[in-house]
């Protein structure tokens, strides 16, 4: 013989039957001992029925949270619709769970979306890069046709030489950057503007600066990445300002004129930038003699 071990809280009494053992359980109980709720109740011992709003069969027997909730419902209750999905399932109301009517389905270009009772419409909750009340154009900043299979709206492309914070950055059809900032221009706002030289990739464009004297103006400007410009003749270095070994007057705007230094005379082929200098081809004064006979003395 076999005690009966009735629940104490589950229970009618410590009886059982004879046969099978079973005890005579309280409202909702079940179980052989009386232990546990029965199908479709919770909350042992106080079991009360599972709130599903007709929308699934069971629920936990210790937190009465309603399982496999089905007609695309959701929640503890089954009491909202599911992700992409809109209408109002809980019983006072009944009003089933439809697809939301997105581009893409219920998902692609909307997480969820929800029915405005005055106007009888339905409000897609755009995924970011999506805009319009059905998600079917593309945000600031962002390019494509979502209305199109399998395209995308995806975010301009402009090297972080746009404010993102301002609209109109980007051509929405073709990604082309409008409104490229730090000194920068192209499709992407890939390269410095003219008069500009640097890195747009790293914002670091900075104007060019050049001697106008040696500069020729007429074969454009400077290079956009290593801020050299086109030089007069005979003028060097990278903004044009200094006369080549052997020449002067950088300031004729014509470029470098030749210092013609005498090679008897002179101890070099350098002269003076600014003056020029004598070409070293006679003698100072208090001094006498051909500096050529000189040389050889």
């Amino acid at each position: 013989m076999t005690a009966c071990n009735c629940h104490e809280y589950g229970s009618r009494d410590n009886l059982c039957d004879a046969q099978t053992g079973q005890c005579l359980c309280i409202y909702n109980v079940g179980s052989r001992d009386c232990s546990q709720c029965e199908a479709r109740y919770w909350g042992f011992p106080q079991c009360r029925a599972c709130d599903c709003n007709g929308n699934a069969e069971t629920c936990d027997d210790l937190t009465g949270r309603c399982i496999a909730c089905r007609n695309n419902t959701a929640g503890d209750h089954c009491e909202s619709c599911d992700a992409g999905y809109y209408g109002d399932p809980r019983n006072y109301v009944r009003k089933p769970c439809c697809p939301c009517m997105c581009p893409g389905g219920p998902t692609q270009h909307a997480d969820s979306c929800s029915e405005d009772p005055r106007q009888e419409v339905i409000i897609c909750n755009c995924l970011p890069g999506y805009q319009g009340p059905n998600c079917d154009t593309c945000a600031e900043n962002y390019f494509g046709n979502p209305l199109v299979a399998n395209i995308t709206c995806e975010p301009c492309l402009c090297n972080n030489n746009i404010d993102p914070n301002v609209d109109g950055n980007c051509d929405t059809s073709s990604a082309e950057c409008l409104k490229c900032l730090f000194n920068t221009e192209g499709f992407s706002c890939e390269k410095s503007k003219p008069g500009h030289h640097g890195n747009a990739t790293t914002q670091s464009c900075v104007e060019c600066v050049c001697d106008p004297y040696g500069t020729d103006r007429s074969a454009g400007s400077c290079d956009r990445e290593t801020g050299q410009y086109p030089c007069l003749p005979n003028v060097t270095r990278l903004r044009c300002d200094a006369c080549l070994a052997g020449y002067w007057n950088i300031t004729s705007g014509e470029g470098c004129s030749a210092c013609r230094c005498d090679p008897e005379g002179s101890l070099g082929i350098t002269c003076n930038q600014e003056r020029g200098g004598r070409d070293c081809s006679q003698c100072e004064n208090l001094y006498w003699g051909d500096p050529k006979i000189l040389l050889f003395l």
